[in-house]
């Protein structure tokens, strides 16, 4: 064994001891990986692809999923999320049910629309753009996702519940017809 490896093996020794002081400094259990909740349950983790501009932060964070918002989270989602003290836009690319972080996770604050306005092939090839061209993900992000329109929004979900009830109203119609003449006219309509 080399001098080297001696020093290697020691401060990772040191390095490990001093994120179990950190952990129960904090009050954290060094084994618990779960988020924990008031109620003694845990919450599910997103993984947030956080829209910043400079380059070394350009890479996911862990933030808990509040119960609240749970049901609108998933992959493809813009939410907010407080980052240095701002709040700013990311995007979900992901959701575990436990956290590879071992500190406290901040929460969500909002999900901004629960719409899904990023597809796993535009993630796919936001990546591999930006790993090709040097760039940063959130900037070819940005490039590729649409500005948000809440009008446009409200209007296609306008649109699928009034296209949802007409689909539902049809079989009716259609089993009516296919009755006979006697029972069609007997139908309401």
């Amino acid at each position: 064994m080399t001098s080297d490896d001696v020093h290697a093996a020691s401060s990772e020794q040191l390095a490990l001891l001093r994120d179990a002081v950190r952990a129960k400094a904090r009050g954290d259990d060094a084994g618990s990986a779960k988020v924990a909740t008031g109620d003694g349950g845990s919450e599910r983790v997103a993984v947030v692809w956080p829209m910043l501009e400079v380059p070394h932060l350009d890479r996911e964070f862990e933030y808990r999923i509040p119960a609240e918002l749970a049901d609108d989270v998933r992959f493809g989602v813009a939410v907010k999320v407080r980052f240095h003290g701002k709040r700013i836009t990311g995007y979900v690319v992901g959701v575990r049910e436990t956290p590879e972080f071992t500190g406290t996770l901040s929460p969500l604050l909002a999900v901004v629309s629960p719409e899904a306005v990023l597809t796993e092939h535009i993630w796919q090839v936001a990546q591999a753009v930006a790993a090709r061209m040097g760039g940063t993900v959130s900037d070819v992000l940005r490039l590729a996702i649409p500005p948000r329109h809440a009008r446009a929004e409200k209007a296609l979900d306008e649109r699928m519940a009034k296209a949802s009830a007409a689909d539902q109203s049809v079989p009716e119609v259609a089993e009516a017809e296919n009755a006979g003449p006697d029972a069609a006219s007997a139908v309401p309509g």
